[in-house]
Formats: structure tokens, sequence, C-alpha cells
């Protein structure tokens, strides 16, 4: 079949990037978890899982992503990935110190039926997450949806966690962003700056896959949402999400969580999209 389509003429293509297309839902929650200061995604699957999510990326950003795995076996695949999402833990908060471990799920873990939850609760009881840091999860099997799926189910697992709501309300505006570039999300904060609006921007990839080349790597670059940004989260006054796809899910889980009502409008590409929006 492929073989069919081929052309046996070969082109070269000197000034153009042609992403391959990659619709698989880890993909998407590794991209919305690299919107949040210091966090690093991980991936509850094998080695080669999170490598492909990892290339797929990089060669679209041109940066170099950070992520984990729970580096599956024969003897994971068979009885559960625990001991090794429990190890990851222990070694990545060891080692690279993040403030934040966002897990996502693989098709492998998600038929094998591993309980992140439970799994995720037990580092906490065993102590296994210093005081200050966060680990949060979402389900993202590959089987089901898209990157765009993911990308919403990750963001619904930080409002699940983050968000707290104290009764005093702050005049800020929560956005939360539908799939586009660090550039489009830099944009959407200069439009709110111009308009004197205060706003927490859920995720912001900015100043993380649209770094400078200073010829030395930062694990975890300036940009992404602060922990203290999402929390307020749910004492803010609205929430626009923008792309029903992406954001509303996410908006919605916020309004039950926190009471923050919210609208959905499409994502700011575009002059008539641009005016509704602002």
């Amino acid at each position: 079949m492929l073989l069919r389509h081929t052309t046996d003429r070969i082109i070269d293509r000197s000034a153009l990037t042609i992403n391959p297309a990659k619709t698989c839902q880890p993909v998407g929650a590794m991209y919305a978890a690299l919107g949040v200061h210091g966090c690093l995604p991980h991936s509850h699957g094998s080695q080669g899982c999170c490598s492909y999510h990892r290339t797929a990326l990089t060669r679209h950003f041109k940066e170099p992503v950070m992520a984990a795995t729970s580096s599956f076996t024969e003897g994971s695949s068979v009885f559960g990935g625990q001991a090794n999402l429990l190890q990851a833990v222990t070694t990545i908060f060891t080692i690279y110190h993040p403030d934040i471990i966002a897990v996502h799920t693989t098709c492998l873990s998600e038929t094998i039926g591993d309980d992140v939850n439970q799994i995720l609760q037990k580092t906490r009881d065993d102590k296994l997450v210093p005081a200050g840091k966060h680990v949060v999860h979402c389900s993202t099997p590959s089987y089901v949806g898209s990157h765009v799926t993911g990308y919403s189910n990750m963001i619904a697992g930080f409002i699940n966690y983050f968000p707290q709501k104290t009764g005093t309300k702050l005049n800020q505006l929560n956005i939360i962003s539908g799939w586009v570039e660090p550039s489009d999300m830099n944009e959407i904060k200069n439009i709110a700056a111009a308009m004197g609006i205060k706003i927490v921007l859920l995720p912001d990839t900015s100043n993380v896959l649209d770094t400078p080349m200073t010829g030395k790597h930062v694990m975890f670059p300036k940009g992404g949402t602060t922990i203290p940004e999402m929390v307020s989260m749910g004492d803010s006054r609205s929430t626009i999400a923008l792309g029903p796809y992406c954001s509303e899910d996410a908006a919605i889980k916020l309004e039950n969580k926190c009471k923050v009502k919210f609208i959905t409008l499409e994502v700011p590409i575009g002059l008539k999209a641009t005016d509704k929006f602002i």
C-alpha cells in the first residue's frame, strides 16, 4: 500500500520541515506539561514510547525536549509498572530536582490496567515526594483520541491538582491556551498586557520551547506557568478557554471545582477570531 503511494523521484527539501502525522495522545500531554515551569513530563510506559514523543517535539521546535520514562520491560508488561514508577519518582527528584513530575500513561500501561492514581498516592504515603514538590497525572492511551486529546487531558490534570478557592477574588483572568506555538502564547500575553489585564496563561510554552542559543543547556528554562499562578486560578474572576477541543474540558473542571465561570472561544488566529478574543 505504502509503496504504491511512494514516488520514484526523490525531492530534496532544503527550506521546509514536514512533520510526520503524530496523533499520539502522550505527545500532546508532554507538550502541555512543558508549558508549566519546573515540570518534567514522565511517560509511564516503555523507553521507545518516550523517545518517539520527544523526537516528534524536538524535530518540530528544534529544542531539546526533556522527559522521563518508567522504562517498562517484559516483566513490567506482564505484572504492571508500579515498581518502575515508584523507582522513577525517587530517581527523578534525587537527580533532576523538578518542582513537578507530570505523569501521562501510554498504550501499554493502560492496557495492563495500572492504577496510576493509586501508585502516585503511594509515593506520597511512602514520603518519596519531597516537601514542596508535586506529582500529577492524566490518562492518555494512544488508541483513544489524538495528540489534542492528550493535551486537553494533561491540562485537566493540572486543574484537578493545583487551583484552590480561598474566597478572595483576584483581579485576574485565566486563559487556557489551545494547541498553539510558543510564539502564539507569547502574543496572547502581549495582547493582555497592552490592555492592562492581568492573566494566568496555562500552559505557557513561551521561553521554554523557543529559547535563544546560549551554548549552555538549562534543564528547566525560565518560562512556563508557575505553581503559585496555577493555585491562584481558583480565585480568578473568570476563564477564557481557547478552543473547545483543547481547553474546554479543563475550564469545566475548574468551574466545577472552584466556581470560576468560563466562556469558550476559537483560538485567536485570523482577524475575526482575534477581534472576538479582544
